[in-house]
């Protein structure tokens, strides 16, 4: 019991003695781990964290950037405006900005089944290609297309098996 006593008080006077000392340190002293240590200066009501590793400055508060305003009504890490209105209207405006420094960004093409023209943006249209090689104007057309060809493969393979039935095989 003595040795844990002194061990406390020592600890105790370390810390107070050099508040800039580790938790590592101050048990290198007194030959106990650092856990141990912070346990006590816990049960003696002590601050655990060294005045050495422990920083003072605050980052300072950055100007919203839509507005300059420093009073934020949410302040995160990384927050860059001072509240959700100031957030919608600098969106607003780059997409509007993006739109003005992008005008041509619509490409017309003609419907493979109707033959009607459309218009849909660029990054659509160019997906489209890339993956089917017929473009329709609208899903009727497409599903029309589509039993056209099964419709027309249907009629051959009909053709195919009249023909076939007037045929004598077995000789």
């Amino acid at each position: 019991m003595e040795r844990g006593r002194y061990n406390r008080e020592r600890i105790v006077e370390l810390r107070q003695a050099h508040p800039e000392m580790t938790l590592e340190a101050i048990g290198q002293q007194v030959s106990l781990s650092k856990e141990r240590v912070r346990q006590v200066l816990v049960k003696a009501e002590m601050p655990t964290l060294s005045t050495g590793r422990v920083s003072t400055k605050r980052k300072p508060i950055q100007p919203c950037t839509q507005c300059g305003s420093l009073e934020k009504t949410f302040i995160t890490k990384h927050s860059m405006f001072c509240s959700p209105k100031c957030l919608y209207i600098a969106n607003q405006h780059h997409w509007t900005q993006w739109h003005n420094d992008n005008p041509d960004r619509n490409t017309t093409y003609t419907c493979t089944y109707c033959g009607k023209l459309k218009t849909i943006r660029t990054t659509l249209y160019e997906r489209q290609v890339k993956h089917h090689k017929n473009l329709f104007c609208s899903h009727a057309c497409s599903i029309s297309a589509q039993w056209k060809d099964k419709n027309s493969a249907l009629s051959i393979s009909r053709q195919s098996n009249t023909q076939l039935d007037g045929l004598d095989l077995t000789s």
